[in-house]
């Protein structure tokens, strides 16, 4: 699957299911479907989809949800938007996310893909996905998070992660929110609160 404007490299494909239609209209082509089913090594998906092509040259229009499961977090980059993400928070997700389970997520698309990330409100990004078992390298020379129970949610150009569980050493973490309000600014900022319980010598 290749959509340079949403993704840095292709999605790699080994399965799918379903019945693309390809019509031809006054002014644009369309492709649809209404149920078709994605399954390669990070995930399994189930996708709707309209995407229509402008005969005119404009930007085509993208409609898309889907909802996925049984994903791996090893691979996490390649399903980054990269044009809303600065290239600094995409390296640091490359070399920092060192493993975890997708239990379930959704995710819409709506707008066409010149206007993403939509800042003036001209379409609709949003992303929603449950984790478990996630490990972060954060920073060197520091200790790995582990066993993180993560919500991620996107929107737009924002974005927020509620951290439900997991480990520094030999400390519980709980009650963690990290937000960035605009994943587009230079430097993207990022607010995060936390709760830690565990033994002073961590």
């Amino acid at each position: 699957l290749f959509m340079p404007q949403l993704f840095r490299a292709p999605i790699p494909i080994d399965k799918l299911t379903g019945v693309l239609d390809w019509s031809k209209y006054s002014s644009s082509w369309r492709l649809s479907s209404e149920n078709m089913q994605i399954i390669n090594e990070d995930l399994n998906t189930t996708v709707k989809l309209t995407f229509d092509f402008p005969a005119n040259g404009l930007s085509p229009f993208l409609s898309l949800a889907t909802s996925f499961r049984e994903g791996k977090g090893d691979n996490v980059s390649r399903y980054v938007p990269y044009k809303l993400t600065p290239k600094l928070a995409i390296d640091w997700i490359d070399r920092s996310i060192l493993g975890g389970e997708i239990i379930s997520g959704n995710a819409v698309f709506h707008g066409r893909l010149a206007d993403f990330p939509f800042e003036k409100g001209e379409g609709k990004f949003e992303l929603h996905a449950n984790t478990k078992n996630v490990e972060i390298d954060y920073a060197p020379h520091w200790p790995a998070l582990k066993k993180l129970e993560l919500e991620l949610d996107f929107l737009n150009k924002g974005m927020t992660v509620i951290g439900h569980a997991g480990k520094i050493l030999s400390s519980n973490l709980f009650d963690t929110v990290a937000r960035i309000e605009n994943l587009a600014e230079k430097p993207a900022i990022m607010n995060i609160t936390s709760k830690i319980e565990g033994p002073t010598k961590d």
